[in-house]
């Protein structure tokens, strides 16, 4: 089966006076088994039937949204052209045209607790017949924060990338995509983590055509917690904890309690209770930041 894209010549129109024309196409199977819309519109999208394609006879007018008409086992796609600067219309939303993107933004809430350290102390005898005091570390209740607002960014893609035709192209288009899944890649002055949510290869209508994808990519932004300003006290030479003098929690600097895309762990220094908990602060997740070019569709 081969479809066909032939133009209409004598259907072809140019009016140069009010800077408009029409042309029209027939989109047929060569050997007869009929043509549907989703494989017509894909087939006329390879012969740069689409909006904004300047007309071939007046190149300062160009071509609205393209309509497709069925008509028994054949498509009948009609375009008129108008004047850019003059009369353009919207681009119409159309999620089956080879090159259509949509971006949505969605918002979560995600509650946090942290690691908390009390001061105590005890007393001792000396040995000696006097008494000395202990002071030590231990765990206390973890401490709520304030809930943070993560930031969903969702971007579908549909198109056709070149050289996915096999199964073994396939499957290295999808490693492409999974290779970056789980990495912070950088836009502007801010991470976002990147996680793929879908990838669907769709065939023509005929089954011939495995080369074209709907993929649908996402990031997340992370504010990190920032911390309540009002705990001043350090915790001796352990610059990392901060609190009221009696409690403890960890702080990353005068701005965070953890910031984005951190994690905090927190652990013993020393077989000694004496010794204030040590506190390291570790990239939750490896940090690619140009990764989302390689990604297929983003350059890639």
């Amino acid at each position: 089966m081969a479809i066909v894209v032939r133009e209409l010549l004598n259907a072809r129109s140019l009016d140069t006076h009010n800077a408009t024309g029409t042309r029209r196409w027939i989109v047929y199977d060569d050997t007869g088994q009929g043509v549907i819309l989703p494989a017509a519109r894909f087939a006329a999208a390879q012969h740069g039937i689409v909006w904004g394609s300047p007309h071939p006879d007046a190149p300062e007018i160009v071509s609205n949204a393209p309509s497709f008409d069925q008509a028994g086992q054949v498509v009948y796609v009609t375009s008129n052209y108008v004047v850019p600067e003059l009369n353009y219309p919207s681009r119409p939303v159309d999620p089956l045209a080879p090159d259509f993107m949509s971006l949505s933004t969605t918002y979560s809430v995600e509650r946090v607790d942290i690691e908390a350290f009390v001061v105590k102390s005890t007393k001792m005898s000396d040995g000696a017949g006097g008494v000395i005091e202990k002071v030590y570390w231990e765990a206390a209740p973890r401490k709520p924060m304030p809930d943070k607002r993560l930031v969903v960014h969702t971007l579908r893609l549909s198109g056709t990338f070149t050289g996915a035709a096999t199964p073994e192209q396939w499957i290295a288009t999808r490693t492409t995509i999974e290779r970056q899944a789980q990495h912070l890649h950088k836009f502007g002055d801010n991470y976002y983590l990147f996680e793929p949510r879908q990838i669907n290869q769709e065939r023509a209508a005929n089954g011939t055509d495995p080369a074209r994808f709907r993929i649908e990519y996402a990031w997340i932004s992370d504010p990190g917690i920032e911390h309540d300003n009002s705990w001043t006290a350090s915790a001796g030479d352990q610059p990392l904890l901060r609190g009221d003098g009696r409690i403890f929690y960890p702080v990353y600097d005068d701005t965070y309690v953890i910031p984005p895309w951190t994690n905090v762990w927190t652990g013993p220094t020393g077989s000694s209770p004496e010794n204030a908990p040590a506190i390291i602060f570790r990239d939750a997740f490896p940090k690619d930041d140009d990764g989302w070019q390689t990604l297929p569709g983003m350059g890639g």
